[in-house]
């Protein structure tokens, strides 16, 4: 684990991928690797991938750093991509729902469920 943490470290989340894909191959119950394909594939780029890397590291360990690094991730999808939603005063779409998480409450529906217009 410490190599991989280190090459994350030093920028080469591929080579850390190719790594973690054997190790995770030999013990899927690891939430650390899960955590830390998440982090390779976030630096990548690979947000959905590193999503979804958190995600089962929390599946197996409720109490994984994973759980910091998705929450941090979706708040910088929420701020990035804030374009997707917009404020409505009808039918509310509770996002704490939708996504198991908390948010602040607002009244904000994904406009790829309710278009505009």
């Amino acid at each position: 684990m410490e190599e991989i943490k280190r090459l994350i470290a030093e920028n080469k989340p591929e080579e850390a991928i190719r790594l973690l894909d054997t190790y995770l191959a030999e013990r899927p119950g690891s939430d650390e690797a899960w955590f830390l394909l998440g982090k390779a594939h976030y630096k990548l780029g690979n947000v959905r991938l590193a999503l979804n890397s958190y995600l089962r590291a929390i599946e197996i360990n409720p109490e994984s750093p994973a759980r910091a690094a998705y929450d941090m991730a979706i708040m910088v999808l929420d701020f990035c991509n804030n374009d997707m939603y917009y404020v409505g005063s009808h039918e509310i779409y509770d996002l704490n729902i939708h996504f198991g998480r908390s948010l602040p409450n607002r009244d904000v529906r994904p406009a790829a469920l309710y278009p505009i217009g």
